[in-house]
């Protein structure tokens, strides 16, 4: 690949991933908070592994992390809250995933899997280990309702091991889902070429 097409690539997912995060945050936020934490993560899990497929090179994933950081400080305006530090630190994390294990099943699997996890742990790295996120609000009032656990037996600790297990099985599934959905997509490109 040419250097020119690396870099026009390299941008247009980059400029896309952090659109995507300026535009499409706020609506999903807007209209499932509880389930974000799943949902924009998988988005750019998409996002990442499509971009590393027409961008296959060391460094790719993180320069569209960059990227994509440096759209959403300038059309959201958080530096080292929110948004920005997630996605530099996903761009960090699935790029050594990608690169030490390759483009294949298990990097799919654990690229799925460490964002999932990492969205659980975002706020309680942002705000503390005390935060007590949406996602850890309504977990508490579930379990309490459905299973009428104390709400005051439970704690911020515990909620968190049970959205870790929670994001950690979604991951699992997204990974293979994702995985064999890319290699439909290359047969499919394979044949029309």
């Amino acid at each position: 690949m040419s250097l020119q097409k690396y870099f026009t690539r390299t941008i247009l997912m980059g400029t896309i991933w952090g659109l995507v995060e300026v535009f499409l945050s706020p609506i999903i936020k807007s209209i499932t908070p509880h389930l974000f934490s799943v949902i924009m993560p998988s988005i750019a899990i998409v996002i990442i592994l499509i971009g590393r497929y027409f961008v296959p090179y060391f460094g790719s994933t993180i320069s569209m992390g960059i990227i994509a950081a440096f759209v959403e400080y300038m059309l959201g305006g958080m530096l080292l809250d929110g948004a920005f530090m997630a996605i530099i630190l996903e761009a960090v994390f699935c790029e050594l995933i990608l690169s030490v294990v390759g483009f294949n099943l298990w990097s799919f699997v654990l690229s799925c899997i460490t964002i999932l996890d990492y969205s659980v742990l975002h706020p309680l790295i942002k705000k503390g280990v005390s935060c007590q996120s949406m996602q850890h609000i309504f977990v508490k009032n579930l379990l309490h309702t459905l299973f009428i656990v104390d709400k005051s037996v439970l704690t911020a600790v515990d909620i968190t091991f049970i959205l870790l297990a929670f994001h950690t099985i979604i991951g699992m599934f997204l990974g293979f889902l994702f995985y064999f959905l890319f290699q439909k997509i290359s047969i499919t490109e394979k044949e029309f070429a």
